[in-house]
């Protein structure tokens, strides 16, 4: 069958597979198998833990990726999605272009083939949530914001204020996550 091969994931395939899932609202997510699966109709080549019981190379990215949804999990877990849309040149079929933000923030510019944009409420705050599309190369965007807000980041637990004009930066598959609220 064509359907039979699944391609070998990345740290950036991954991210790309569960932020987009979280984008959309998703409260739950399972984005690898964590030990080899044998079955002739299948073919399965890589997972975290082979058939015997060992680390494999993909593991260790698995981990981190892990490490980093449960600190952005705090963010997400019960949120209420208020809308979804695409920054790209191409808007995916069933998809709506980015027109505008709230809180009176423009984009002035981005790198590369664009973001999914979601805007999200979370405990009594508003969030907004740009998830690279591109699970290869670090995208770049630029932005407008008239009142300070909160970047929220696994790295370092940082929750470094923007304000003013500002470029943001992006992993492959990976987010730029900002407290509005």
């Amino acid at each position: 069958s064509q359907w039979n091969y699944f391609a070998e994931p990345t740290k950036g395939t991954m991210a790309f597979q569960a932020y987009n899932n979280l984008a959309y609202g998703a409260q739950g997510i399972e984005y690898f198998s964590y030990r080899r699966i044998v079955q002739k109709e299948l073919n399965i080549t890589v997972s975290p833990i082979d058939t015997n019981y060992q680390k494999m190379p993909i593991y260790y990215d698995v981990k981190e990726l892990n490490s980093e949804i449960n600190y952005y999990s705090k963010f997400f877990y019960g949120c209420d999605v208020k809308e979804v849309s695409y920054l790209s040149e191409k808007t995916p079929i069933g998809t709506r272009p980015t027109d505008s933000l709230p809180y009176d923030i423009k984009v002035c510019n981005y790198s590369g083939i664009g973001f999914v944009v979601s805007y999200f409420v979370c405990k009594g705050h508003d969030y907004l949530l740009f998830v690279n599309q591109d699970y290869v190369e670090p995208q770049k965007i630029e932005i407008v914001t008239p009142r300070t807000l909160r970047r929220m980041s696994y790295y370092r637990n940082e929750r470094r204020k923007v304000s003013g004009k500002k470029t943001l930066k992006a992993q492959p598959g990976s987010i730029i996550l900002l407290r509005l609220s």
